[in-house]
């Protein structure tokens, strides 16, 4: 009861802060990390190039349905998902021992030849799922590396001061740009076509790579004295002595075996029977993004 007065008295002696000068305080809190050049060039490339992804996904379902089946599709996201998850501990263990800044440059080109062959192949009319699938599994095995390495170079690009501010406004980047990437993909594909609107996502790709190059030398880091090897058999004791780490990831394998399955290859697939193709479909991700973003 004490301890309840105490922080009670506290509180009502703590002087008013304006409501406007609170807001001004936290909108200033975002802008800093834009101040600093490094982050701002990588800010835009992850903004174009998630653009870019949420635009050719949608353009990727509708091109493999334009002459293919739902299974068609299935494999072609198979494709890219087992090489993702394949190369992900290879990507984590390089990641901290190569440049950060030329793999995510380098993960972004193989992923911009990897679209690009795909739009090519989609504009050629009835593609082959086998090759579509093989294309589509190097884009993931690029995406294995890049992914891993945008977490350790966020750091080397901002101030410790304005690193959280950084990470906020990276997460909220994807949600943001799902929402206009779909509407915007699912206007490319009505309008120009699935082959143009890959072809605009491959050149996304190769804009995010001359931006991250842009940026200039990564930090130095100092040299590892343990193999590949002995580097992923410590993450791994790391990983398994966290209980709640191992248990949050299997829960999360058994969510992408039910949910990415049926929103990604079924509802392409009933959005075209019943929900005026890639119009209602985009509606669809875009809204489920809206979720996203209120969510976080």
């Amino acid at each position: 009861g004490a301890r309840l007065s105490a922080r009670r008295a506290v509180r009502h002696d703590a002087p008013m802060v304006p409501a406007d000068a609170d807001a001004e305080g936290r909108l200033e809190t975002w802008r800093r990390p834009l101040r600093e050049r490094p982050f701002r060039r990588y800010f835009l490339a992850t903004l174009i190039n998630s653009l870019g992804s949420a635009a050719g996904s949608i353009a990727l379902a509708f091109g493999v349905l334009d002459s293919g089946s739902a299974t068609d599709l299935g494999l072609v996201f198979f494709g890219r998902e087992i090489a993702s998850v394949a190369l992900l501990l290879a990507g984590g263990v390089w990641a901290d021992r190569l440049p950060r800044r030329a793999i995510l440059a380098a993960g972004y080109a193989a992923e911009a030849v990897s679209t690009a062959a795909i739009a090519a192949l989609v504009w050629a009319g009835e593609p082959s799922t086998a090759a579509l699938a093989v294309l589509a599994a190097l884009g993931g095995g690029a995406s294995a590396f890049t992914r891993p390495a945008q977490v350790g170079f966020l750091p080397e690009l901002v101030s410790p001061g304005n690193l959280q501010a950084a990470n906020a406004l990276k997460a909220t980047i994807w949600s943001s740009t799902t929402i206009l990437g779909a509407v915007a993909g699912a206007g490319l594909v009505a309008t120009l076509g699935p082959p143009l609107a890959l072809a605009i996502d491959a050149a996304s790709f190769v804009v995010a790579a001359a931006l991250v190059l842009g940026i200039g030398r990564s930090a130095s880091r100092a040299p590892r004295g343990t193999s590949p090897l002995a580097d992923l058999r410590e993450g791994w004791v790391e990983f398994r002595s966290r209980t709640w780490v191992w248990v949050m990831v299997l829960s999360f394998a058994f969510f992408q075996l039910s949910f990415f399955p049926a929103m990604f290859v079924l509802g392409p697939v009933i959005a075209e029977q019943d929900l005026h193709g890639v119009a209602g479909w985009g509606l669809v991700v875009a809204l489920q993004a809206v979720g996203s973003l209120v969510g976080s």
